[in-house]
């Protein structure tokens, strides 16, 4: 991932997760409701479906203090390397303003302008990074729950053994 990632870069992604999001809630509902009695079937998938809105709300919660966690996280790291005495730094500070003097006039303003920007250059920098970690955590959670399904046992349900 880079800042300029936009729709274009997210399609496939959107794709799979399109198709794959039935190939697993349809058997882990099926799953969920396989021991249940006819009649207590419906019950059964409604407590599914809460649960599993409540594990999204959780989920959701979670990956939004892991995205603040480790944005925060990278912001220091990279900080820590972006100080007035790295050529780097220097360099592009001394850009920078040449570039915002040629707009503005004024010196000050111009060099506050460069810091500003690189300030958010570090930010937006920390942001994509923190995203790129927290799509492979879900990445490999969907790619372990995806293989898990398959490993479990096929049941019959109480329900049509009973009407038999």
């Amino acid at each position: 991932m880079n800042s300029e990632f936009g729709g274009p870069q997210f399609q496939i992604a959107n794709i799979v997760g399109a198709l794959g999001q039935p190939s697993t809630i349809v058997p882990l509902s099926a799953l969920a409701t396989a021991g249940l009695l006819r009649e207590q079937q419906g019950d059964g998938s409604a407590l599914f479906n809460i649960m599993r809105n409540l594990g999204g709300s959780v989920g959701t919660a979670l990956l939004s203090t892991m995205i603040t966690q480790r944005e925060q996280f990278h912001d220091f790291r990279i900080g820590e390397r972006v100080t007035p005495y790295s050529p780097y730094v220097q360099q592009f500070l001394s850009n920078q303003s040449a570039q915002n003097l040629q707009h503005s006039g004024d010196p000050a303003g111009a060099l506050q302008q460069a810091y500003r920007m690189l300030q958010s250059s570090v930010q937006t920098n920390s942001f994509v990074m923190a995203y790129s970690e927290c799509f492979l955590v879900l990445g490999v959670i969907l790619l372990v729950g995806s293989v898990t399904i398959w490993f479990c046992k096929k049941t019959k349900a109480i329900g049509a053994a009973a009407a038999h």
